[in-house]
């Protein structure tokens, strides 16, 4: 059974994505967002339906892992954990500004 305090961070996370005060970025491996503490770095995995969260150290080892199997017990953290990988993954591509871009340059017919 996982940490309920990953459960925490999760919903943590969220809600601070939500509020731009969490920054992700790409990381080295294709289709995982990374965000950085002091001593820690979180990245999202997986996909939309299948999202994982890693913890990692300063030497790049996992010290905590969460699965979306792991969180069936817990419909909130279920839904929270899809709705984070979603979200970093739109901050980290810049998909907000690139519809802005492309809808601006459809409406004034600069294709």
């Amino acid at each position: 059974m996982a940490d309920k305090r990953l459960f925490e961070i999760v919903k943590l996370l969220l809600e601070q994505t939500e509020a731009r005060k969490v920054q992700w970025e790409k990381s080295a491996t294709k289709g995982a967002f990374l965000t950085s503490f002091a001593k820690y770095s979180v990245v999202m995995a997986g996909t939309s339906q299948m999202p994982h969260l890693f913890l990692y150290d300063e030497d790049g080892d996992v010290v905590e892992d969460l699965a979306l199997a792991d969180t069936f017990t817990n419909g909130d953290v279920k839904e929270a954990l899809e709705r984070l990988y979603i979200l970093a993954r739109r901050r980290a591509l810049g998909t907000d500004e690139a519809l802005d871009d492309i809808l601006k340059s459809l409406r004034t017919g600069r294709t």
